[in-house]
């Protein structure tokens, strides 16, 4: 079962950084949001809407919700460049607070950074 579900999420998103590389290979976003999205802060449980003691399935849940509305490949290509900017800057802290939170050593690391202070 632990095999099932490490391939639906493998199958289900792409790395952060995977992501990242061909969104640049396409030149959909500056590097100046690359940059920003990646040295930005962000509270992680916040970013997903969950609460500090979610499960990995409600995380999961709520990530797919996420992706679902924010995802680039969704958007109207109506929509404004600022607000496209926007929603690309969104989508990459939900990537970048699952990768975190769905990863249970990562998710501990991150809890007790933030337990000191050193994040938010």
């Amino acid at each position: 079962m632990a095999f099932q579900s490490a391939i639906e999420g493998i199958t289900f998103c792409l790395s952060l950084e995977t992501f990242l590389k061909s969104w640049n290979e396409w030149g959909e976003f500056s590097e100046e949001t690359k940059e920003e999205v990646q040295e930005e802060e962000s509270d992680f449980y916040a970013d997903l809407g969950v609460s500090f003691d979610a499960s990995v399935d409600e995380i999961k849940k709520a990530y797919r919700e996420l992706v679902k509305k924010f995802h680039p490949d969704i958007q109207s290509p109506d929509l404004p460049k600022e607000e496209k900017e926007e929603n690309m800057k969104r989508f990459l802290r939900i990537q970048k607070a699952y990768e975190v939170l769905s990863d249970e050593f990562r998710r501990k690391e991150y809890d007790l950074r933030k337990e000191k202070g050193e994040t938010k």
